[in-house]
């Protein structure tokens, strides 16, 4: 590609390749991926123990806890009906919300909350 200004030679075949990095880091944030599944995504610091508690669940924090997948990444995928959900993430007694999620709500105990919608 004479308009790539990224190349490198390759010994083996004797000739100049363009070179172009694919590479990216796509963020991991919480979602719905489609037919009810949602991708609950937490950072934080690697060793916790996160759970995820919300109205789909009565508000118990102790059903399920996310899994670290590597060094402070936390997730969780749950299959939800319709609806829009509130939920928190909680360590210990303390409850937060999921920074990966821009949409606020407010849980029965008064407490700022993370909220979803579940299309289908």
């Amino acid at each position: 590609d004479p308009l790539n200004s990224n190349r490198v030679f390759d010994p083996k075949s004797n000739l100049m390749l363009s070179v172009f990095d694919a590479g990216r880091d796509i963020p991991a944030v919480t979602e719905e991926k489609g037919r009810g599944k949602v991708h609950f995504v937490y950072r934080g610091e690697s060793g916790q123990h996160i759970r995820l508690g919300g109205s789909f669940t009565n508000w118990d924090s102790w059903i399920y806890e996310m899994k670290e997948v590597s060094a402070g990444l936390y997730v969780l995928d749950l299959t939800l009906p319709p609806g829009t959900y509130q939920y928190a993430y909680y360590s210990g007694i303390k409850s937060f919300v999921d920074r990966t999620n821009p949409v606020r709500c407010y849980a029965p105990d008064g407490k700022e909350a993370s909220q979803i919608t579940v299309v289908r």
